[in-house]
């Protein structure tokens, strides 16, 4: 049988040993947290809904009858917490193969830059594709700073839940 080899960076960090899922996991959700309830206040004062986005999300899965109802909104925040939580864990995994540093301004630097590659690819690559009405609905203006929101949230939270562990 094959030995499978895991990639090492040339700092010497591994995916597989140095990345703290329980960090980007805890990260991740804080980062869907906070995006989301900011998102929820901005549309809430251009929509009529404070649930805007829970319903627009649950909407991807379920009928639109569902989706307006509580059970879409519980379906579409759980949806939220969800992607933050992979969202987390990516950034988790990019943060210990790019860097070995705990410093705040790179880490902050890091989070900014994951959270508009965020942005970019969920809203100007995969929305479109996918035909998904979030795009439009919500719109660049409210999402771009969510994105950098969380990515913001990502950094800090997923840096010092590290150093937390670390210590």
């Amino acid at each position: 049988m094959a030995e499978v080899r895991v990639p090492t960076m040339p700092h010497g960090h591994s995916l597989e040993k140095d990345v703290d899922y329980r960090a980007g996991v805890v990260a991740g959700l804080l980062g869907a947290i906070i995006s989301g309830l900011f998102v929820m206040i901005v549309t809430s004062f251009t929509e009529t809904d404070f649930f805007f986005l829970a319903k627009l999300t649950s909407g991807l899965v379920v009928s639109e009858e569902i989706a307006s109802g509580a059970i879409g909104i519980i379906i579409g925040l759980g949806i939220v917490l969800f992607v933050g939580v992979v969202f987390g864990i990516g950034f988790g995994m990019l943060f210990t193969l790019l860097t070995n540093s705990y410093a705040l301004i790179p880490t902050l630097v890091l989070g900014l830059i994951y959270g508009f590659g965020l942005w970019f690819l969920s809203f100007l690559v995969t929305g479109p594709v996918a035909g998904t009405e979030i795009v439009d609905m919500i719109g660049p203006a409210i999402a771009l700073p969510a994105y950098l929101i969380m990515g913001l949230v990502l950094g800090v939270c997923y840096r010092e839940f590290r150093t937390i562990r670390r210590t």
